[in-house]
């Protein structure tokens, strides 16, 4: 007689799952951390205009956005937004706002503000905005004007 017998043909060892958890946990985490959101853009028509000159912004530097355009319902009075905010008494908000949105560890002259404004709007609106940003309280200085690049 033999001393050993075979117990069968036995499967495949069941697949140990205890990590799982933590892989996909640190795939949630990383896409959280890595992804950045969505900019809203109010609903207005904004036409841009062409620039042969591009200034590549750096992805460190803070920035604000503020619109400048016509309703996309046809209107022709110039709507301004200040980030996704209409602010219909823009020249009194800017300043409450650039103030408002300084991150704790930069001063507000940091931060730069890029104005996305429609080709037909007025130079006077372009003005008084600028204006707004330029008060001494307020010290938005740097600013940056959105513009779609023409073809060479």
């Amino acid at each position: 007689m033999s001393k050993f017998r075979k117990k069968g043909k036995k499967g495949q060892p069941a697949i140990n799952t205890a990590a799982l958890p933590d892989i996909v946990f640190m795939l949630l985490f990383f896409f959280m951390v890595a992804t950045r959101p969505k900019e809203k853009e109010p609903n207005i028509d904004i036409q841009t205009p062409g620039s042969s000159v591009a200034i590549e912004l750096d992805k460190n530097d803070k920035t604000d956005y503020l619109w400048a355009g016509f309703p996309a319902d046809g209107g022709r009075l110039v709507e301004v937004f200040l980030d996704d905010q209409f602010a219909p008494d823009y020249t009194s908000k800017i300043g409450p706002w650039k103030l408002g949105n300084k991150p704790a560890d930069l001063e507000v002259y940091e931060v730069i503000t890029i104005l996305k404004i429609d080709d037909d709007v007025d130079m006077k609106t372009v003005f008084n905005i600028k204006e707004a940003l330029r008060d001494p309280a307020v010290k938005g200085y740097k600013i940056n004007y959105s513009t779609k690049q023409l073809k060479r």
